[in-house]
């Protein structure tokens, strides 16, 4: 998995056959409960462990700064991340399966459902507290460590390039990473690889550029999206410069809608601020953070997927409190660029399964929809959309109609300025049929069957969510 290092190679024989048996394990109780639509009993686990997570009331760093202190570079390599205690025992542990912790394979399954979905860190307390195996504890805690690490990194990065950016007057906020992380208990513990900026003012897009330079970094040859622009640097992490919130979507009405959402940040005189372990970074006002969120959750569902990770952040932004006035704006934000179903079924998922407080949700006034399939869904997807080769894209429905129109949206995601001239379309679905059908054979190692069928299934998730209807 990425992230993960050669972890798995530093476990004695012995260990290792046992952890691949456990993988091997989960992956046919995964694929066994997936033609049945529900949760496996490892998954259950995963999620009852991950609602104590998130419910975390006393966490700290052992043999580093307090947690609240402030961050520098002589305690990243102290780093070892502890938990002290863990909030709403009495409740939370109700909903652990116990005997599931003696079945043979279950903790080597565990610790590879927890790495596919980027939640190894905030489960590793519960590896130590509840008796794994000390070669399951070992690769846990490293890999845990290995998050902290590339956190602090990251944290202290984004503080220096913000500060670059306020002095040159460009206005950016930071999307997701540090900002989400805030709302965790433990901040150390939310998986983040890159660096996400928000330019506010397409105007000063080449000013931005320039002040990125200058800090050390480059753009990337090749860029994969329309939304952003991806800068490297020598010490091996990434800067993403968002022009907008998301990849354009299929829907011109609803792009337009995100580019103007954009344009009123940029008016504002003033930026929220959210600090992190003592580091202050500017951010989007919490109506528009959440809406953030589901924007991100939503162009990850309709392309490879998306795993627990962003389920996690989505508990723990609406269990914080926030005035009524930011609820009313993000009422207002879904509801007229269509996204009121989606943001309703990724709520109800998350009050069910993972500890969102419904009391707290309330005034979403929430459509009641199934959520059993679409969290079997995610589980599915891991991380990203990883898990398998023929997770493209999801369609909007599951008619013929709906694959013509993705069809249609990809050949302007690969042809962006040419596909506005439609004199050219024929000649550019052909070429963006060439090259899908190169990808899958050389690439993919799929066929175009197998693609279309994943993409319809996870169609008929959408069906009645009335996506970009107002």
């Amino acid at each position: 998995m990425e992230g993960t290092g050669n972890i798995w190679g530093k476990t004695p024989g012995a260990y290792r056959e046992n952890i691949e048996n456990g993988k091997k394990q989960y992956m046919e109780e995964r694929n066994t409960t997936a033609e049945q639509n529900c949760i496996n009993v490892t998954q259950k686990l995963c999620l009852a462990l991950l609602c104590q997570a998130l419910a975390g009331k006393e966490t700290q760093i052992e043999k580093g700064k307090a947690r609240r202190g402030t961050v520098d570079e002589e305690n990243i390599d102290q780093t070892n991340m502890g938990q002290k205690s863990i909030g709403q025992e009495s409740a939370d542990q109700e909903r652990i399966p116990w005997e599931t912790l003696e079945m043979e394979g279950t903790w080597e399954a565990l610790l590879h459902i927890s790495q596919a979905h980027a939640v190894t860190s905030l489960l590793y307390p519960f590896f130590e507290r509840y008796g794994a195996p000390e070669a399951i504890l070992d690769q846990a805690k490293e890999i845990t460590q290995r998050v902290a690490k590339q956190n602090y990194r990251l944290l202290l990065a984004c503080k220096y390039l913000t500060q670059r950016f306020q002095e040159e007057q460009v206005p950016v906020v930071v999307l997701k990473g540090g900002v989400t992380a805030s709302l965790y208990p433990l901040p150390e513990g939310r998986k983040s690889g890159d660096i996400d900026l928000l330019l506010l003012q397409i105007s000063q897009l080449e000013k931005a550029r320039a002040i990125l330079e200058k800090a050390g970094f480059w753009v990337k040859e090749e860029q994969k999206a329309l939304h952003h622009l991806v800068f490297a640097c020598k010490e091996g992490f990434v800067v993403e410069l968002h022009t907008s919130l998301v990849e354009p979507f299929d829907n011109a009405k609803v792009n337009a809608y995100l580019e103007n959402c954009v344009k009123e940040l940029g008016e504002k005189e003033t930026l929220a601020q959210v600090e992190v372990l003592g580091v202050s970074l500017p951010a989007l006002p919490t109506a528009y953070h959440g809406f953030q969120l589901l924007l991100h959750m939503l162009q990850h569902f309709l392309r490879s997927g998306f795993g627990l990770k962003l389920l996690c952040d989505w508990v723990l932004f609406w269990n914080h409190s926030w005035s009524q006035e930011e609820q009313k704006t993000y009422l207002r934000l879904v509801s007229e660029a269509g996204l009121k179903g989606f943001s309703d079924l990724i709520t109800n998922t998350c009050v069910e399964y993972l500890g969102l407080s419904r009391e707290k949700v309330e005034w979403m006034a929430l459509e009641q929809l199934p959520t059993e399939e679409f969290l079997q869904e995610i589980f599915l997807a891991t991380e990203f959309g990883k898990a398998g080769e023929n997770r493209m894209v999801a369609l909007r429905g599951s008619s013929f109609l709906d694959l013509v129109r993705e069809f249609h949206h990809q050949m302007h995601l690969n042809f962006p300025s040419t596909g506005k001239c439609p004199l050219l379309w024929p000649l550019l679905w052909l070429w963006t049929l060439l090259r899908f059908l190169r990808n899958n054979r050389k690439i993919r190692k799929t066929s175009v069957k197998a693609v279309v069928e994943q993409a319809r299934q996870r169609g008929k998730l959408m069906e009645n969510l009335k996506l970009f209807e107002k």
